[in-house]
């Protein structure tokens, strides 16, 4: 009876072991599902590694064959030239876009990362040459270095509001990136972070970028600072402030240094009547006053 049980017990030994081997094998091979390539990383979860099928707006979905989607694995839609855009709205599951995930498709237009997103590895949009607009929904402290890198048609990127760093490169060579606002949250950006001559920062005041952006000589807007037209200083500018104005053009009242420089809505050098009609006419949504803009 020993003798049996003994027996039994290293056939079930050879039978976990070749169970081992087999669960190992098939953790690193790769399955397609609807277009979708993906790999299992546990008994629950899987990792999308690449994209076979024809549609050019692939929409990642919750769920493969009974197991969630928790990642976007290394390079899985790498070099897709006919790629447009990417649908991650029903991947609730999703906390993870790895490495060079959509480096180089450089026909995709559009991406919103979602909030389950917790990590973003570096180079992700590198080389995506016609990319115009992210959304940064993702619950992340950091932007990895060469994340954006030489997107050349990048124009809007909005940060989300619990960034922490900002790595090097991360939005090098961004030719069409004009403006990009900096949450107070930021606590460390790289020297190189904006390798691009033509971009403003929005910052707020006496916060970490602020200090990097006049240290570094980055143009920049102050978003909680003095607004261009507001001469009596209530946050907004209105019909009061055009008033004002006149009031000064006419010699009625007395400007300080920085409401003439506040008045001078067209930049002339002169606080005069053109002033005024500039407030009037953005009041009713007619003109749009230039922020002011340091170290420009």
């Amino acid at each position: 009876m020993k003798k049996l049980i003994k027996r039994i017990s290293l056939v079930l030994i050879s039978v976990l072991l070749i169970l081992n081997i087999t669960i190992s094998v098939n953790a690193d091979a790769v399955y397609v599902v609807n277009g979708f390539a993906y790999n299992i990383r546990t008994n629950t979860t899987i990792a999308i590694c690449g994209w076979e099928g024809e549609s050019t707006d692939p929409v990642i979905p919750k769920s493969i064959a009974e197991r969630n989607v928790v990642a976007i694995a290394s390079k899985a839609f790498m070099g897709n030239e006919s790629l447009t855009s990417v649908d991650f709205s029903g991947a609730s599951y999703l906390n993870s876009i790895e490495m060079e995930a959509f480096s180089g498709c450089t026909s995709l237009s559009t991406v919103d990362i979602p909030y389950s997103v917790t990590a973003l590895g570096e180079s992700v949009f590198a080389n995506c040459s016609s990319l115009q607009s992210v959304h940064l929904y993702a619950n992340i402290s950091n932007i990895p270095q060469m994340f954006f890198y030489n997107c050349q048609s990048l124009k809007e990127v909005y940060l989300p509001p619990y960034l922490k760093t900002i790595q090097k490169f991360a939005f090098g060579n961004c030719a069409s990136l004009e403006y990009i606002e900096i949450p107070q949250s930021v606590t460390s950006i790289a020297t190189s972070a904006f390798y691009n001559d033509n971009v403003v920062l929005g910052v707020y005041k006496d916060t970490y970028a602020h200090q990097f952006a006049a240290d570094n000589m980055l143009s920049y807007i102050i978003i909680d600072g003095p607004k261009t037209g507001d001469v009596n200083g209530d946050g907004v500018v209105d019909i009061f402030d055009a008033t004002d104005i006149q009031k000064f053009a006419a010699e009625k009242i007395i400007f300080t240094d920085e409401q003439f420089e506040l008045a001078d809505i067209n930049k002339d050098g002169y606080v005069d009547v053109m002033d005024a009609l500039l407030v009037q006419k953005h009041v009713i949504g007619k003109y749009d006053i230039p922020e002011i803009i340091y170290n420009s």
